[in-house]
């Protein structure tokens, strides 16, 4: 008796008549590889897919199509770049105009060793409205006094409690990445000069 290789049917295909009654078509021995049976292995995804990944793997990993991330300079990405050195924020208390209509002021001065968490806020002890007339200092929007509801609280709102969310300082340095922002105000004018 000729030996009989069971493989699970494929998508649409039929068990040959009698032949491998357990789920699968059976292949004889005999079977050339011009056989249809044999043949589908040539079509099947997973070797053609294992095949294509295999190529993708090897392309990504040539350094001649690997990308420099501009945040990262000349290091690799399985080496630890050099840090670039360190910039001290703007500390000459002056207010910058706003790019936008309701962007969150920055920040005029350093907040080195601020603390800022749940149990107590630093920048509230210059410009909580209570101790504005003592420092001088601008004092904290009245959107800050209010909840998610629209309704006014006598303390500052929980969720404009952690000011660096929306105010950051300013440094003196060239930007990491470039970027071809526009002011509204500029955008106008644009305008306006085309017209």
């Amino acid at each position: 008796m000729t030996p009989h290789f069971f493989a699970p049917l494929l998508r649409g295909e039929a068990t040959p008549d009698g032949i491998g009654g357990s789920g699968g078509f059976c292949f004889r021995e005999n079977q050339t590889p011009r056989s249809p049976h044999l043949s589908m292995r040539a079509h099947d995804p997973l070797h053609r897919g294992s095949a294509w990944c295999l190529v993708i793997a090897l392309l990504i990993s040539c350094d001649a199509f690997a990308q420099q991330d501009p945040l990262r300079g000349p290091a690799r990405v399985d080496e630890v770049g050099k840090a670039a050195p360190m910039v001290n924020a703007e500390n000459n208390d002056k207010k910058r105009v706003r790019s936008y209509a309701m962007q969150p002021p920055t920040i005029p001065h350093k907040t080195d060793n601020y603390q800022v968490d749940r149990f107590a806020n630093k920048c509230m002890s210059c410009h909580a409205r209570t101790r504005v007339g003592e420092t001088q200092a601008t004092p904290i929007s009245i959107t800050h006094y209010t909840d998610r509801d629209g309704n006014f609280l006598a303390d500052v709102s929980p969720r404009r409690y952690f000011c660096e969310q929306c105010h950051v300082v300013q440094m003196q340095t060239e930007p990491l990445v470039k970027n071809r922002f526009q002011d509204v105000d500029s955008i106008i004018k644009k305008q306006q000069k085309k017209k």
